[in-house]
């Protein structure tokens, strides 16, 4: 009986030691709360500090940032925080000189315009065998230059005849240098 005891009081301490311990989930409740529910203090400071910069009240903004940078638990939020905070000081100075504000730290550029949609008539069967025939062409040339001594011509009709192969082949570049 006593023997029983002992061995359920180890597997309760060990099942409770391996609960605490895991290495895979934050037991803290701050860093659950910031990375999961994104609720946290510092977080909320941090968007607070947006919404005052866009209305243009930068001492304030400065101040939420500022708090934001000082209780933040994750290195992206303190981060982020200090970046806009330095920014909105500079920003700050500028309008107190009578400057133009620095561009943002973080500035990305709009995505381009989308191309106007082109109205395309599909080719005809000689345009097709044109364009064909010219892709051939430029591809047989440019195997021509890399591979001088692979290929020789097989008479007039332009087709090619393989050689036995003498040399190694060149590189592009070096076939690019070839006369």
């Amino acid at each position: 009986m006593r023997t029983a005891k002992l061995i359920g009081m180890a597997l309760l301490g060990a099942a409770s030691l391996c609960a605490a311990s895991c290495g895979t989930t934050p037991i803290n409740t701050r860093a659950f709360e910031e990375r999961v529910l994104d609720d946290s203090y510092a977080n909320r400071m941090y968007n607070y500090g947006n919404t005052l910069y866009v209305q243009g009240r930068f001492p304030e903004a400065h101040t939420a940032y500022l708090s934001a940078e000082g209780s933040a638990y994750t290195r992206a939020l303190r981060d982020a925080s200090r970046t806009r905070r330095m920014y909105v000081e500079k920003v700050v100075a500028a309008a107190q000189v009578g400057r133009q504000a620095p561009p943002p730290p973080y500035y990305k550029p709009p995505p381009p315009a989308p191309p106007a949609e082109m109205q395309a008539k599909p080719l005809t069967g000689e345009q097709e065998r044109s364009l064909v025939a010219e892709q051939s062409a430029v591809r047989d040339q440019a195997l021509r230059q890399m591979y001088p001594t692979y290929f020789k011509d097989g008479g007039g009709n332009g087709s090619f005849k393989e050689a036995p192969l003498t040399a190694e082949p060149l590189s592009q570049d070096q076939a690019g240098q070839r006369p």
